[in-house]
């Protein structure tokens, strides 16, 4: 008997997923338990795993597809039921009045005016038409996405052109051989697409192809984390009037207090760096500032003045910005805080975090100090209220003690939700940030 599996809800309020990418074919057995799909959900990635066992029958939607929870994600019995080559069930949505098989719609990269199936050759004349369909196990499927290679560019070895393990990693050889050659391996219309990562937002595999002179235009769809990214950054500019402010700090004493206490911190295994401590004073001073730590609430027209202080920690990984977020900032040391953004940094760059983890921030920073840049204007991780740029630090003048001298200068910024906070109270959080890190001895007895 065929048992219909619908999209679940993995994580509170969740209403939607994108299928990121299915570990099994049509037509393949499939083991109770076993990882069925990888679904991107709000900004967190999870493997829903298969209700039972049998064979997968039918999928409710292809690679790049957003389904909503509720809809019939896969159907799975023992093969009498359906068939087994139908790619995909019925959608309850409006369809184009051309059907376009899976293998076609799930390409990474497409180009308008060429028929899929059919790319130009270097000469202009059209190439024989690549297979629709590929022999090949699910774990050699993955190695190939792994190593960004498309699978259907890859002669196979096994039985009836089967593509195994041996024939990808060959496939990946010959390609670093012919390094200096016309890029070849990025994936043509109508091939499986993994010539870039299934997530589209790690463009690496390509920036060294579209700095090639006179390489054809490339359109890769907005899909994955990028696509939510997107979405998340248009509903905070577009429901957030962003005000920034502006200013600087000479943290000398701070960095003196640092390096003093990096060398315990390393006895302990935890690398201490300056965020811990901007993490601690902003927490601090959230309690003074309340309406920093709050948020707006468009049904009830409230603003919601948060008890909790979470802060969430812009991070940068390799398939686009997450936001970890920290727990309690005001109740963990300086030490507790390196750790545990340390390991919040580490699960959101392996994709490994957790929606929990990711979710219920009050406020944000951001620290763009590691790659460079004096100021920017970040924007709201919505629906915060504020979020706190920090950057470079760097050897300045100043005048200190009434003589000119060389000092430690962090410059900050302060977006903030003008429509909760008054441009002075902003300017006054961030002034006061400012003598709490120029001065740790006020920090130490915030934290005592």
């Amino acid at each position: 008997m065929a048992y219909e599996f619908r999209m679940p809800d993995v994580g509170e309020g969740i209403t939607e997923g994108e299928i990121l990418r299915w570990f099994f074919d049509i037509g393949d057995k499939v083991d109770e338990d076993a990882p069925l799909v990888e679904v991107q959900t709000d900004k967190a990635v999870v493997e829903i795993p298969s209700p039972s066992a049998g064979l997968l029958l039918k999928r409710g939607a292809i690679e790049g597809e957003v389904i909503d929870v509720g809809k019939i994600l896969a159907v799975i019995g023992d093969g009498e039921e359906a068939n087994i080559g139908e790619p995909t069930v019925d959608h309850d949505r409006p369809t184009a009045k051309k059907e376009i098989p899976e293998a076609e719609t799930s390409n990474a990269i497409s180009r308008t005016q060429i028929p899929l199936n059919e790319a130009p050759s270097e000469e202009g004349h059209l190439q024989k038409k690549v297979p629709s369909r590929v022999l090949a196990m699910p774990s050699v499927r993955k190695l190939a996405r792994d190593l960004s290679v498309a699978i259907t560019l890859v002669p196979g070895t096994g039985p009836g052109g089967r593509v195994l393990a041996e024939d990808v990693r060959a496939f990946v050889d010959q390609a670093k051989l012919n390094r200096g050659a016309p890029a070849s391996t990025l994936p043509e219309p109508g091939i499986d697409g993994a010539g870039l990562d299934d997530e589209l937002t790690n463009l690496t595999v390509t920036e060294e192809s579209l700095s090639t002179p006179g390489q054809r235009d490339l359109r890769v769809p907005l899909r994955g984390l990028r696509r939510k990214i997107a979405d998340h950054m248009v509903q905070s500019v577009s429901k957030i009037p962003h005000v920034t402010t502006f200013d600087e700090v000479e943290i000398t004493k701070l960095v003196d207090l640092r390096s003093r206490l990096k060398p315990l911190a390393l006895e302990r295994g935890v690398k201490l760096t300056y965020l811990p401590f901007v993490l601690k004073a902003t927490a601090s001073l959230l309690s003074r500032y309340p309406y920093l730590n709050s948020s707006f609430d468009e049904e009830t027209q409230e603003i919601v003045v948060h008890g909790a202080r979470n802060i969430g920690v812009a991070t940068a990984t390799k398939v686009g910005l997450m936001v970890p977020v920290v727990k309690n900032v005001d109740r963990l040391s300086v030490l507790d805080l390196a750790m545990e953004v340390d390991r919040l940094a580490d699960r959101a760059r392996e994709r490994k975090a957790t929606v929990e983890e990711l979710r219920g921030s009050t406020f944000s920073v951001t620290n763009i100090g590691v790659v460079g840049g004096t100021a920017a204007t970040p924007i709201i991780n919505y629906p915060d209220s504020a979020i706190l740029g920090v950057y470079r630090l760097t050897d300045k003048p100043v005048v200190m003690k009434g003589e000119l001298a060389v000092g430690k200068v962090l410059p900050l910024t302060l977006t903030f939700d003008h429509r909760i906070i008054d441009g002075e109270t902003g300017a006054r959080f961030l002034s006061e940030l400012c003598e709490m890190l120029a001065d740790p001895d006020r920090l130490i007895l915030e934290m005592i």
